[in-house]
C-alpha cells in the first residue's frame, strides 16, 4: 500500500496572507507545542522572502526566531524555503551564517 506523508504549511501560509511576511520571532511560539503534537514530520515555517523582510523592515535576526521555533518544535522538522540571491552568497550559501550550517533547521 503507497505510503502519503504530510507537510504542515500553517505557518508559512500564515506568514504571507496574514502578516505580509513580517511576523517575529516569537510570534509563533504559543501555537508551536500544538503543532509539534500534531505528528507531522515536517513543518514549512516561511517561504521565499522571510528573511529579506525580517532583515529590511523588521530589522531582525530571522535565525534567531527560527532558533526558537525550532527548540520549541523537536518532533518535527522546521523546513524554510529561501532565495540565495536574496540571502547572499549565491548557490545556497545565504542559507549559512558564519560559514556553518544552522543545527535543527532545514534550509
Amino acid at each position: 500500500m503507497p505510503h502519503v506523508e504530510l507537510l504542515d504549511a500553517t505557518l508559512r501560509d500564515g506568514q504571507q496572507s496574514l502578516w505580509g511576511m513580517r511576523m517575529q520571532a516569537g510570534m509563533a511560539l504559543p501555537v508551536a507545542d500544538t503543532l509539534d503534537r500534531t505528528g507531522f514530520k515536517v513543518i514549512d515555517a516561511a517561504a521565499s522572502s522571510f528573511m529579506e523582510v525580517l532583515v529590511k523592515y523588521c530589522r531582525e535576526d530571522p535565525w534567531e526566531g527560527l532558533d526558537l521555533l525550532r527548540a520549541a518544535i523537536p518532533r518535527a522538522t522546521v523546513a524554510v524555503l529561501g532565495r540565495s540571491f536574496v540571502l547572499g552568497g549565491g548557490g545556497g550559501a545565504g542559507l549559512r551564517r558564519s560559514g556553518r550550517a544552522r543545527p535543527g533547521v532545514r534550509c
